[in-house]
């Protein structure tokens, strides 16, 4: 996101403690201090840092629902006592009834790794954060945060 949407890397990225996960670069880093934070926190910055690039821009209003939706089914995955069959490369479907995630998780529309429009890779680079067992070390409040980082980018 630029300037121009009102949304600024290290003023607009902050998570449920008030605490800014990016620096002024946009890079990940607690309290705009590049590379800082424990390892859920880098991850949560790192999610952040995607959202701010220029590129997440181009996704739409149902590209960012199909990301909000699959926020929530990490979530879900995160606090439950079977992860891993909750989770799979195969959850991750778009709006259109595709997946967007190949068999080893690494973006791939259709299942296939690789393949996509650049839009389509910018969307499926995010499924591919939440796939990652990484993203299942989340707490709700941090999905929480994505969650509402996903709501401030969205295009109205």
């Amino acid at each position: 996101m630029n300037r121009k949407d009102g949304v600024f890397p290290a003023e607009s990225f902050i998570d449920r403690n008030g605490r800014r996960v990016l620096t002024k670069s946009g890079q990940p880093g607690m309290d705009g201090r590049e590379g800082m934070g424990s390892t859920t926190e880098l991850i949560l910055a790192l999610f952040a840092s995607h959202l701010s690039d220029w590129t997440a821009g181009v996704l739409n209003g149902q590209q960012f629902d199909d990301l909000s939706r699959w926020i929530a089914l990490a979530s879900e995955a995160a606090h439950s006592p079977d992860k891993a069959e909750q989770l799979s490369p195969a959850s991750f479907i778009d709006g259109n009834g595709r997946r967007v995630l190949a068999d080893s998780g690494e973006p791939g529309m259709l299942g296939v790794e690789g393949i996509g429009s650049s839009t389509e890779k910018t969307l499926a680079r995010f499924a591919s954060m939440l796939a990652r067992d990484s993203a299942l070390a989340l707490d709700m409040h941090q999905y929480g945060d994505l969650q509402r980082w996903v709501s401030m980018c969205r295009p109205a």
